[in-house]
């Protein structure tokens, strides 16, 4: 997806609500034309009026149109504030929502390369900046511009060399702020970048907290985060600095100007050229017009640094590696139909983007209900082979199929839901236990849920917790121990029962009697399935159908364990080395 502009990103939400940001502006308009052109009008009427004659008849109707401004601009004023109540929080929604969904089908490459803390941030400001620069748009600029206009024309009425001196210091004034403006708003996005930055490494040293304590790293974690902090300062401050330089200047430019028509205007009365009110008028409305362009411009400053947030926010909505798999697999209706589940890599070839290439040209079969276990050294290409299966990655070349379809011609979400996967540790939801069981099938009922627990060996320690199925399981599933998140992951599992079964060591966080008793729900989950199996330990797959063996990205041999020992190869000295306790039965990582 192409990162759209600042502009044509405010635009899209904004025709959701033109009605009601429609309002906002006309009453803003009022609020802003009645208090720099008409209310001045009206003091220099005042003032006119008093002058010229002593008659409460004559200065009833100005008193009147007086009494009708304030109605008025109060009643603008008001209206204004009602609507944003209306329309601010669900455009803010509206934004956070699009954000979420666009955000959640990259490819699995984005998340993996991104602070999550810097995507949470990211996503929670956005949509404040946005309605921020819509506000100053609406309420603070626009309106400021038509007053201005107005107290032209008002101006051309009194004195022609009024309107044209206030004219061409307008014109200065704009071209300075646009001229600038552009510096201001790249400084900016460097100024938020770098707090992003900062932000995600301060999410992942809270997140590790655990490996921060037992490691003693408290001080390390404070001299990396201090890198982030002083990069962040520099940009900040290079920011504001010429930001602040910017306001001098229009300062500057705002007080040389009122001076010299505030002088002009006191020469033309003394030539008679104009009246006490008339002086009365300019003046006020110069010194209204000033007061409204120095909290403008205190405005643009925060609307500078709003946009930079907002450009940094909308990056979000690039992916990377150009989002392939939802241009080509999202907009395809197709339901994939798995009957038998037999899985067909045909001249497969992945390579990360860094250059690493993984498989090259790799051709494999796996029969339906087949039950396969995937073996080798960590970084052989086990992982990477079943994230391809469920399409975490885009292939560079060949093709993956299914019961003769190819996975790239169906949605990725038909694909995923006939597929079970349980990681080697899995990460659960800050949610009830009953939430993220059920997350394996969001239809299915609390008695499926419980019966899915006591299938897995989880519903006795689940019984025993302070609020049962309803117990909060933390942030990442914190509260729980490895071995009962990993049963939790296995309810799941049983509960989705979906075709294809994929497990990542499923039982390594388990001890031996806990393992032993979940062999039966294992073997009872996996009748009928096509089963894949990713081992560590070699115990693991000794009665699968087949083992692959891999290394380097290479299948280097396959059969069962009974044939892969007598080849005496790869595979056996894998086996040998375990037996000998040269190769630990412990987790690892592709």
């Amino acid at each position: 997806m192409k990162e759209p502009s600042v502009l044509s990103f405010l635009l899209f939400f904004l025709k959701r609500y033109k009605l009601n940001f429609a309002i906002i502006a006309f009453m803003a308009m009022i609020v802003q034309v009645s208090s720099n052109t008409v209310w001045p009008w009206l003091l220099g009427e005042l003032v006119n009026a008093f002058e010229s004659s002593k008659s409460i008849d004559a200065i009833m109707p100005l008193m009147i149109l007086v009494i009708l401004y304030w109605v008025i601009a109060t009643g603008a004023q008001s209206i204004k504030g009602f609507m944003f109540g209306i329309t601010r929080p669900k455009f803010c929604a509206d934004i956070r929502s699009s954000l979420f969904n666009i955000i959640m089908h990259h490819r699995h490459t984005y998340f993996v390369n991104k602070y999550i803390g810097n995507i949470s941030q990211r996503i929670s400001e956005l949509p404040r900046s946005a309605q921020m620069i819509l506000d100053n748009a609406l309420t603070v600029f626009g309106p400021l511009i038509v007053s201005i206009i107005s107290s032209v024309a008002a101006f051309f009425y009194v004195h022609e060399i009024i309107s044209m001196m206030f004219s061409v210091f307008l014109l200065v004034y704009i071209g300075i702020t646009i001229i600038l403006g552009n510096r201001a708003s790249r400084y900016c996005d460097e100024s938020y970048k770098s707090f992003a930055e900062l932000f995600g490494c301060i999410v992942d040293s809270i997140r590790n907290h655990f490996s921060v304590r037992i490691f003693s790293g408290l001080q390390n974690e404070k001299r990396f985060i201090q890198v982030a902090q002083n990069v962040e300062i520099k940009k900040s401050r290079k920011a504001f600095f010429f930001l602040e330089k910017l306001k001098l200047l229009l300062g500057a430019w705002e007080i040389i100007s009122v001076t010299s028509i505030l002088w002009v205007s006191v020469m033309l009365w003394q030539n008679g050229e104009l009246n006490v009110g008339d002086l009365m008028f300019i003046a006020n409305s110069m010194f209204n017009i000033m007061s409204s362009m120095w909290f403008a411009v205190d405005e643009i400053t925060y609307t500078f640094n709003e946009i930079g947030i907002c450009r940094q926010g909308l990056t979000l909505l690039k992916d990377e590696d150009n989002n392939q798999i939802n241009q080509s697999s999202e907009k395809n209706n197709s339901i994939i139909s798995i009957t038998d589940g037999k899985i067909e890599f045909q001249g497969v070839s992945f390579k990360y983007r860094d250059g690493v290439k993984i498989f090259d040209s790799k051709s494999i079969t796996i029969n339906g209900k087949e039950k396969i276990g995937l073996v080798g050294f960590s970084g052989s290409g086990k992982t990477t082979f079943v994230h391809l299966i469920m399409r975490l990655y885009e292939l560079d070349g060949g093709s993956i199929s299914i019961d003769g379809q190819d996975i790239k011609d169906v949605s990725v979400t038909s694909l995923r839901r006939n597929i079970s996967f349980i990681q080697q540790d899995p990460i659960l939801f800050h949610r009830s236990i009953m939430d993220n069981i059920r997350y394996g099938r969001l239809d299915a009922s609390d008695e499926e849920v419980i019966d899915a627990s006591i299938k897995a060996h989880a519903h006795d320690f689940i019984v025993h917790m302070p609020e049962g199925y309803n117990s909060d399981v933390g942030e990442m599933g914190t509260k729980l121990s490895g071995g009962q998140r990993q049963r939790i992951a296995i309810a799941r599992a049983i509960l989705r029962n979906a075709p294809i079964l994929i497990m990542d060591e499923a039982t390594s966080a388990l001890d031996s009697v806990t393992e032993k008793k979940i062999q039966a729900s294992l073997d009872y989950l996996m009748q009928g399935k096509t089963v894949i199996v990713i081992a560590h330990r070699l115990s693991t797959v000794l009665h699968m159908d087949r083992i692959i063996v891999f290394d380097k990205g290479k299948i280097v041999e396959e059969g069962t364990h009974t044939q892969l020992l007598q080849k005496n190869t790869h595979y056996q000295n894998l086996w040998q080395m375990q037996q000998d306790g040269i190769l630990p039965n412990e987790k690892c990582e592709d």
